[in-house]
């Protein structure tokens, strides 16, 4: 399991932490740093997390990223707004992919409940992976981190943003 990194901050719940590393194999593949964050306004938190990992405009339009828990597309459009324009949208509710498809930033839809089993997705797929409000009771699972890890690039992020 991931173990704290030498960055870390606090918010006013629960802390917060870039964890590093992220990768649950030995050493030498353990290649993911995870941002987790706190914040109440999730989706612009999420966007301006994912903005600040990726300084340069000119990059982003290449920068592949997973939406997970999309719902109905809000982290999408903040992001694709700052310059991201390879998005693709994973949720478990069709009536929520149904309302980010409207939103018109999202390329791929992945109708899926992310937990620990393997998603229909190939490994080192993302650079990036953005959560917001997903993780929790009743909701995302910790068990669903590994899969997390597996379809992010080496050296890429997981952004999770919690209240």
């Amino acid at each position: 399991m991931p173990s704290l990194g030498s960055r870390a901050s606090s918010c006013l719940n629960p802390s917060a932490a870039i964890l590093t590393p992220a990768r649950p194999v030995p050493a030498p593949t353990s290649r993911i740093r995870t941002a987790a964050l706190c914040f109440s306004s999730g989706p612009t938190k999420g966007a301006n997390t994912i903005a600040e990992l990726y300084p340069d405009e000119k990059q982003r339009a290449a920068v592949r990223i997973l939406d997970v828990g999309a719902g109905t597309g809000l982290a999408g459009v903040k992001m694709a707004a700052l310059g991201f324009k390879q998005l693709d949208a994973l949720d478990p509710s069709e009536g929520m992919l149904k309302e980010a498809k409207q939103k018109g930033v999202y390329t791929n839809f992945y109708k899926e409940y992310i937990d620990d089993k393997q998603l229909p997705i190939a490994q080192d797929t993302y650079d990036s992976m953005v959560i917001v409000g997903g993780m929790g009771e009743n909701a995302i699972p910790c068990s669903a981190l590994h899969e997390m890890i597996r379809v992010v690039k080496p050296g890429g992020y997981i952004v999770n943003v919690t209240r």
